[in-house]
């Protein structure tokens, strides 16, 4: 017989024992040391912590110590070791779940699977809310919210539309508005005037132009026909002649205006902008309610779309309630289908499991019949030969 039990736990397992040479169990099976005897994951065999006990009507019963569900398989073998056999040979098998060292690593006692972040790629659709960092790449579509925005609104939110190109940005995104809110950078008049009103303290080092100027405090209404500090006054009229007014376009070549309009840093390209704002260290932009706080833990790709809130994650991880009644069914439907042995799912083997321990069983013969709990089918028919051992074994596993 084969039953399931958790990895690490203290547990009694039931079994029956039947008459040497018949078919009926037998009350008379008494332990004596060597007739239990277990193996773990196929090493030797040694005798059981605890003796096996007679509960009732042939039915026996041995308790299974946490070390002895320390294994993915447990073989336990009841053979009498007396000359005169009282029972026929006995063997219970024992697979474990819940622990990543036992048969099935999944807990089948937990209702709630709780992570408390992605660190890997998430090859699928993430159905529901994440509450937390994702560190690794999300292949799939995230359907839920992130912070409360809807996919279409987060879609946009990020959507340049045409590559770098930003002016043609989707209206509402961030790129757009950073295209639509970026300072220009002051006209060549704003300059002049700055330039002019500046306090000329300060302003004195030697060879600078706030130098050569800081004793001329009135107005020269006149022409200068001679030299200032060795310029001549032709060439003085040139060095600030702006020739239109404030159109420093077109003032005169070799002017401190046209210096001032020909070397003016120019304003940055809003590809060049884009670039500075996402290639900024996160650290700093951390302010409440800032973008910087709400982008600060995605540190990977996100590829897919996201419907559905992303928050924080607590200590205790996602709660049940943050999972739809359909994704905790298809949790539970994907353990269940998992392929078990060979072709059969564990949804399958529990089936037989259950016929096996708990069904309805007949006899016709050597021909052993096993119901399903409908009473509906045959679970499993098993034909014995003289010496009850199976020969035949057929199984249905549909629903």
């Amino acid at each position: 017989m084969e039953v399931l039990r958790k990895y690490g736990v203290q547990k009694t397992i039931y079994f029956p024992l039947i008459e040497t040479g018949g078919e009926d169990y037998t009350v008379a099976a008494v332990h004596v040391a060597g007739d239990s005897q277990r193996s773990f994951d196929g090493a030797a065999f040694n005798n059981s912590t605890n003796a096996f006990a007679h509960v009732a009507n042939g039915i026996y019963s041995l308790v299974l110590t946490v070390a002895e569900h320390q294994a993915e398989i447990t073989v336990i073998t009841v053979i009498d070791q007396t000359p005169a056999k009282v029972w026929q040979d006995q063997t219970i098998i024992i697979q474990t779940y819940g622990n990543p060292a036992a048969s099935f690593a999944f807990d089948l006692d937990t209702a709630t699977v709780v992570a408390s972040s992605v660190t890997g790629n998430v090859g699928g659709n993430v159905v529901g809310n994440v509450f937390g960092d994702v560190q690794g790449d999300v292949l799939g579509n995230l359907i839920g919210t992130i912070g409360g925005l809807v996919a279409a609104a987060l879609a946009d939110f990020f959507d340049t539309n045409s590559g770098t190109n930003y002016a043609a940005a989707v209206a509402g995104s961030v790129v757009k508005e950073i295209a639509d809110n970026a300072a220009t950078g002051p006209a060549a008049g704003a300059i002049a005037g700055a330039v002019w009103d500046e306090a000329r303290v300060g302003h004195v080092a030697g060879g600078s132009f706030g130098e050569g100027v800081a004793s001329v405090q009135g107005n020269i209404t006149g022409n200068l026909l001679g030299t200032i500090g060795g310029l001549v006054a032709a060439a003085l009229a040139d060095f600030f002649d702006t020739n239109s007014g404030t159109n420093y376009g077109a003032s005169v070549a070799g002017s401190v205006v046209q210096e001032i309009a020909d070397n003016a840093a120019t304003d940055p390209t809003v590809g060049v902008i884009a670039d500075a704002v996402w290639d900024e260290p996160r650290a700093g932009h951390v302010a409440g309610g800032s973008f910087g706080e709400g982008v600060a833990s995605v540190t990977g790709n996100v590829l897919g779309n996201v419907v559905g809130s992303v928050g924080s994650i607590a200590a205790a991880g996602i709660a049940a309630a943050s999972y739809t009644a359909g994704a905790l069914a298809a949790i539970g439907d994907a353990v269940l289908d998992e392929v078990y042995e060979g072709a059969e799912t564990l949804r399958q083997y529990l089936r037989l499991t259950r016929s096996a321990l708990a069904g309805l069983l007949s006899r016709a013969g050597n021909i052993l019949r096993f119901r399903d709990l409908a009473d509906s089918k045959d679970r499993i028919v098993e034909t014995t030969n003289v010496d009850e051992e199976r020969v035949i074994v057929v199984t249905d596993v549909t629903p």
